[in-house]
């Protein structure tokens, strides 16, 4: 069983997210929107919107599950301040683990 993702590597309060959406920096991939700004933080942190539209409950926590798990993965690799908010795009319902990491790595280097 994995631990829990711990407070310091997410983003918690409403101004944190507004801070990120101020910024106007996005990447747009296939299956990840990525909202993304540089913060004051000693760590990367991670927020996620999935929205109701996205689909049913169980929809919506896999896609978090797996892009979670992606960012634990790649967060050794990134800039110690930065802030990121992810966003599902139309075809994340179909993607598995794999496709959502490579293409989260694939992304955050763009970064």
């Amino acid at each position: 069983m994995s631990q829990k993702f711990p407070k310091s590597s997410r983003l918690l309060k409403r101004e944190e997210y507004l801070n990120i959406l101020r910024s106007h920096d996005k990447i747009c991939g296939k299956y990840l929107l990525i909202n993304y700004a540089k913060g004051t933080s000693s760590c990367p942190k991670l927020g996620l919107t999935v929205s109701k539209k996205f689909g049913k409950s169980h929809e919506r926590n896999r896609f978090k599950r797996l892009v979670r798990e992606a960012f634990r993965k790649c967060s050794t690799d990134l800039p110690e301040n930065l802030e990121i908010n992810i966003r599902p795009r139309k075809f994340a319902k179909e993607a598995s683990a794999v496709m959502i990491l490579s293409e989260l790595t694939k992304m955050l280097q763009e970064v």
